[in-house]
């Protein structure tokens, strides 16, 4: 089920035609999120790598707002970031029984892809 949520979130936060600057912080944040599932999805047997990844990407795709030069794209970017640094330190957490709460990272996935379109 966790895989299954990772991957449509990966489908959400695709991003749109643009130029310049943006578009590359959106493509490099796109693919970032990218990297980080794929990861996270051969580590959800290991909750403290999976989050480890998670927190990485996160803190790539902060940096990667940043150099949008777009403020719209930085907030959406941070927003994002935080969703999936959150959604690792859940599973980290959980008990195996629970699902972790995938539903801000969805919303800061459909953000991303409103701010890069």
């Amino acid at each position: 089920m966790l895989r299954l949520a990772i991957v449509g979130v990966l489908v959400v936060a695709g991003c749109g035609g643009n130029s310049g600057e943006k578009q590359a912080a959106c493509e490099r944040i796109e693919q970032e999120i990218q990297r980080s599932a794929e990861t996270g999805m051969r580590q959800v047997d290991d909750p403290a790598a999976f989050a480890k990844t998670y927190r990485d990407g996160a803190a790539a795709i902060r940096r990667q707002g940043d150099r949008s030069g777009n403020a719209e794209v930085r907030a959406a970017a941070d927003h994002a970031a935080s969703a999936q640094q959150s959604l690792g330190d859940q599973v980290n957490r959980r008990d195996g029984a629970e699902l972790p709460d995938i539903g801000p990272l969805i919303q800061a996935g459909a953000d991303l892809k409103a701010a890069c379109a």
